[in-house]
């Protein structure tokens, strides 16, 4: 930002150091005076300049990154970024930012979304963001009221608190290229129930989604490596989902190597967590809180941090896969897991795990071998149009859940709009075909399931009617216009032309009618009517008065005192004015109907 007061006070200051020296006390004494007399004209200056902003344009506010390279961020007005009343005033209705602005004759390029740029708008309903933005800086959006945000593809790099207790959002699309989500991105984000990770991704901040009390589901993909580390902040862990109260299963990608401290902490309607073959640490309270029945702990696990699960209190089934216990704390487990549960080793290895010198020996049942645990796999893929939902919960593509065996089940496909169901398997069996919607509910599951479905565009057709008795329909292209040429047969003429419903026939030019853009079926209805004045009408016509056609031409033929003949289009718009004696010719356009009048006399006529 360009701070002009601190220019001019920096240049006051020194120009004045460098004279001072050279002069008696007496004019050292009026000096200080000046100093003192400049000093305050800058601090009159620095009041006066009570806003944050370098440029506004249309009630959008900006400040300027590179005079040189032209490039400016979205910003506030005012200079506390926390004034609620300021914000609240900024910013209101629908908002579009532009990808250029102007001033003078100098263009900037709008690259970034600076800090908290929209904090607190709180009346601002909708936001569009350009294809020229690069970075979201911080808080560009905390506390706002915004239900949806969509982030341009161009974006890739956003900043911490970017949506911090926005109450309100619900859905945000990120960015495709998107590398990390950073911290505390959504943090307090209630009504936030899932979100669409790009694959992008491969980092997860520290208190990302914390406190999303009403998240349900997150798929996390395959490319994720690191989840929730780095620390916090004022000396606070802030675990990536501590405080998802709604979050009821979770699959660790297999590239993650460490879950830090805190990660699911509060998760009370965790019931199921994959751990991957590769992790390697636990952290402290990891999953305090959750409601997880079961766990199975790799052979590459090195550390379990304190408390990781001693406020899960339903663990029942612990497996672990090292033949050597490593070293943990007594309190790693609750006293209710300790007495209750049964702990899993490998074969051979349960002597060395109950004279174990760390927690491991608190576990009064310690069992060889692996339990057959009573869960069912249910993997979902399917492509872009739709929706798989079970029992009422929507999952992401790829997921992957377990379910309670004995639990009833039921799977609903639902298509996006414009589209319907293809086809849909279940363990390869065919289940729905060319659908718009499909359900089925399993009893008791007692399997495991596998769904594929596809999802296909609905075809869009153009039906085209002149008749109540047939119609032609058209497969058509959707997002695409076409073009009508509607010529009537001998002695009729078009009395109406509707398309979807809507009368169309004022656009019509040259019997010629070009649709809208075309994104759902709809119908052309054409209606005819006959054209009884066709042909020249000359029944009342003075005998010294006769009007002819031909191709392109009305010719009138006037042997008496000279008159003015008027030709009009069927609109109603004159088209040509000529005073007739003899023989008088217009040139007009082809098959369109005119309106001549002349000797008080009106003729109908089609060329």
């Amino acid at each position: 930002m360009l701070n002009i007061s601190n220019i001019l006070f920096t240049f006051v200051v020194r120009n004045h150091k460098l004279s001072i020296l050279k002069l008696s006390s007496t004019q050292k004494r009026v000096s200080f005076m000046i100093k003192k007399i400049l000093f305050l004209i800058v601090l009159v200056i620095i009041s006066m300049h009570t806003y944050a902003y370098d440029i506004e344009v249309n009630g959008l506010y900006f400040n300027l990154l590179s005079a040189e390279e032209g490039t400016v961020e979205v910003t506030y007005k005012s200079f506390n970024p926390y004034d609620i009343v300021r914000n609240e005033q900024e910013y209101i209705g629908d908002i579009e930012i532009p990808e250029k602005v102007t001033l003078g004759n100098k263009t900037f390029t709008v690259v970034a979304l600076g800090e908290y740029c929209f904090a607190d708008c709180r009346q601002m309903t909708s936001l569009k963001l350009p294809n020229t933005i690069k970075l979201v800086k911080e808080g560009a959006f905390g506390r706002s009221r915004l239900n949806t945000v969509e982030f341009p593809n161009s974006i890739d790099s956003i900043c911490p608190l970017t949506f911090w207790r926005s109450y309100y959002i619900t859905n945000v699309k990120l960015p495709e290229n998107l590398k990390t989500i950073p911290g505390r991105m959504f943090e307090d984000c209630t009504s936030l129930v899932n979100i669409v990770i790009p694959n992008s991704v491969i980092k997860i901040g520290p208190g990302a989604f914390g406190g999303c009390s009403n998240l349900k589901t997150i798929n996390l993909g395959n490319n994720i490596t690191t989840i929730g580390q780095g620390g916090g902040w004022s000396g606070t862990i802030y675990g990536a989902f501590y405080g998802c109260s709604s979050l009821e299963s979770i699959v660790i990608p297999s590239k993650v190597e460490i879950i830090p401290p805190r990660t699911f902490d509060g998760c009370k309607s965790l019931t199921f967590v994959e751990i991957p073959n590769g992790l390697k640490e636990i952290g402290n309270e990891s999953f305090n809180g959750t409601k997880i029945t079961s766990i199975s702990l790799p052979k590459t696990i090195t550390k379990i941090g304190e408390s990781a699960f001693s406020g899960a209190t339903s663990l029942s089934t612990i497996i672990v896969y090292n033949d050597s216990p490593i070293s943990i704390t007594d309190n790693v487990f609750s006293y209710n897991t300790y007495l209750t549960g049964n702990l899993y080793v490998p074969e051979g290895s349960s002597g060395l795990y109950k004279s174990s010198e760390s927690g491991w020996c608190n576990f009064a049942s310690i069992l060889e071998g692996e339990p057959e645990l009573n869960m069912t796999n249910i993997k979902m893929s399917f492509n872009e149009g739709g929706s798989i939902y079970v029992n009422g919960y929507e999952y992401l593509n790829s997921s992957q859940l377990k379910i309670q065996k004995g639990t009833d089940v039921l799977i609903s496909i639902k298509p996006k709009s414009g589209y319907y169901i293809k086809s849909a398997t279940i363990n390869d069996n065919t289940i729905a075909n060319n659908q718009d919607n499909y359900e089925l509910t399993f009893k008791a599951i007692s399997e495991d399931l596998n769904i594929n479905v596809t999802f296909a565009k609905s075809p869009i057709y153009l039906t085209i009617r002149s008749a109540d008795n047939g119609c032609v329909s058209q497969v058509v292209e959707k997002g695409k216009s076409y073009t009508f040429v509607i010529k009537p047969a001998s002695g009729w003429m078009i009395e109406s032309l509707s398309f979807d419903g809507v009368d169309v026939t004022s656009q019509i030019s040259d019997n010629t009618y070009e649709t809208p853009n075309i994104y759902n079926s709809c119908e052309l209805n054409i209606v005819y009517k006959k054209d009884n004045l066709n042909s020249i009408n000359t029944n009342y016509a003075p005998s010294d008065i006769k009007v002819t056609a031909s191709a392109g031409r009305i010719n009138i033929l006037n042997n008496s005192n000279a008159v003015t003949a008027k030709i009009f289009d069927i609109s109603g718009s004159i088209v040509a004015e000529s005073v007739c004696a003899g023989l008088t010719t217009f040139e007009l356009q082809k098959d369109k109907v005119y309106i001549v009048s002349i000797a008080n006399r009106i003729y109908k006529i089609a060329l």
